[in-house]
């Protein structure tokens, strides 16, 4: 074919060529052929002419098929032929299964891997971001005989573009600023190449760190929300309030709480200016969503602390609301003992214990998830959390399925998430304990069906009377 006056090679032709409809599927195509072999004497595009073909089970060729073997898997002309069943790697010398002169799978791989890389490099202009990509590509971290591997390394490099056009330097990359270019979900989902960087950039990487970016961004989301209404610079003055606290710490997740408690009770009253706030819009309020009690308190504190005082009243739950959750909650944790013993998934394992410990001793499951190994003491046959603050020893019925957690990795942290940099967040616990927890909940008054061991009956009574 020639275009222009230049001639175009039959591997470039279709490019050129006007498309046309196929005969058999009516699509237009530039690569339209015949097949008189087939019987197929009109024009038609590839997929319509290699209906027939399929997998072939020796070479894995997507090939035509000469016959069936008698698992009805696909074999193709060149590997039934006798003799022929086997080949040799023209690239790393091995022998494989299949005729022909093609490479094995895993240097096909390795080709393919190799060509991709070299195509999305060209896209990182700073130079300490291309080696850092090359290096991330041939780390361990990588498994090259994965067949998705090429397209997965498109998106590692999309990640790495971003870094290049942020402009950020060598010395400047940081926890704050990855979050700034990427967010904490893409920051969770690529929770591969976030390991390699803290460990190349020696990146100081904390989980506390994490938690306040995400929290300080939903605060800003919910103060965003409000923004046309009349009392949201009140609303405004209170997180700050809060941020600036001197006198006792509030962490970021409480100050979300309770920005945005304040803001449903704004919201919830229909009031045009805080000072109109009184006492049935707070009673209204609570009846509605009544868990935000605790959360309000301190609004209405800051707004006019001599009229709280005098007439606002927050009203928690009853002594027997309070009896109810409590014995709801030995009885999920009765079943969550009962499933610890049996987890097989390392993640779940994980997430019970986590949970079992933070509901035994009354301690913050973040704290719990926290934990690590200098935060150990362990002496005989007893372990022992927090030695120089809490104290807490390990109750007997868990000491060995928390010696399983110790031998189970090298980690300095305990209960360590799947990119092995962060802790298991509180959602994945959530997640890995949820099947168990509905069903423990389920059963709350109904305990006989779950009878635990004696050494779980203890534990659980020790917990009780704390």
């Amino acid at each position: 074919m020639i275009v222009e006056g230049k001639a175009i090679c039959r591997s470039c032709v279709s490019f050129y060529r006007e498309p046309k409809e196929c005969f058999a599927c009516g699509k237009l195509s530039s690569r339209l052929s015949c097949s008189p072999s087939k019987g197929i004497l009109d024009p038609v595009c590839d997929h319509c002419r290699t209906l027939d073909y399929r997998t072939c089970r020796v070479c894995r060729k997507h090939r035509k098929v000469n016959h069936l073997d008698e698992n009805g898997k696909a074999i193709c002309n060149k590997c039934s032929v006798p003799g022929s069943a086997t080949r040799t790697c023209q690239a790393c010398g091995k022998t494989v299964a299949g005729g022909g002169n093609a490479r094995c799978p895993e240097c096909s791989i390795a080709d393919a891997l190799s060509r991709r890389v070299r195509l999305n490099l060209e896209l990182l202009e700073q130079p300490w971001v291309r080696d850092l990509f090359l290096r991330y590509c041939e780390s361990s971290k990588l498994r090259a005989s994965v067949g998705n591997m090429p397209g997965r390394i498109d998106k590692y490099a999309i990640f790495f573009r971003e870094i290049d056009k942020s402009g950020t330097k060598h010395q400047d990359m940081s926890q704050s600023s990855l979050f700034k270019m990427f967010g904490a979900e893409v920051l969770r989902r690529q929770f591969l190449v976030v390991s390699f960087l803290v460990e190349e950039l020696q990146i100081d990487w904390k989980d506390q760190v994490a938690e306040d970016l995400v929290e300080r961004k939903r605060t800003e989301s919910i103060l965003s929300r409000w923004q046309d209404k009349p009392w949201f610079g009140r609303l405004q003055d209170y997180s700050e309030h809060l941020s600036r606290n001197d006198n006792q710490h509030v962490s970021a997740k409480t100050i979300r709480m309770y920005v945005n408690a304040a803001a449903g009770l704004l919201e919830h009253s229909g009031i045009g200016a805080v000072t109109e706030l009184s006492q049935p819009h707070v009673d209204a309020f609570l009846t509605k969503v009544p868990g935000n009690a605790a959360s309000l308190t301190r609004f209405l504190r800051f707004i006019d602390p001599v009229k709280f005082q005098r007439s606002f009243q927050v009203k928690g739950p009853s002594h027997v609301e309070k009896q109810r959750r409590e014995k709801r909650q030995i009885n999920v944790m009765k079943h969550h003992v009962r499933k610890l013993k049996t987890a097989k998934n390392p993640l779940q394992h994980r997430s019970l214990l986590a949970k079992i410990i933070a509901q035994a001793y009354q301690v913050p499951l973040k704290q719990v998830l926290r934990l690590r190994r200098p935060d150990l003491k362990i002496a005989d046959s007893e372990i022992i959390l927090w030695p120089s603050t809490l104290a807490i020893t390990l109750h007997r019925a868990l000491v060995k399925d928390f010696q399983i957690l110790l031998s189970s990795h090298a980690n300095d942290c305990l209960f360590v998430g799947r990119n092995r940099v962060q802790s298991l967040s509180v959602d994945a616990v959530k997640h890995h304990t949820s099947a168990s927890a509905c069903l423990g909940a389920h059963v709350a008054g109904t305990t006989d069906r779950f009878k635990a061991s004696d050494e779980s009956t203890v534990f659980i009574a020790t917990r009780a009377r704390r």
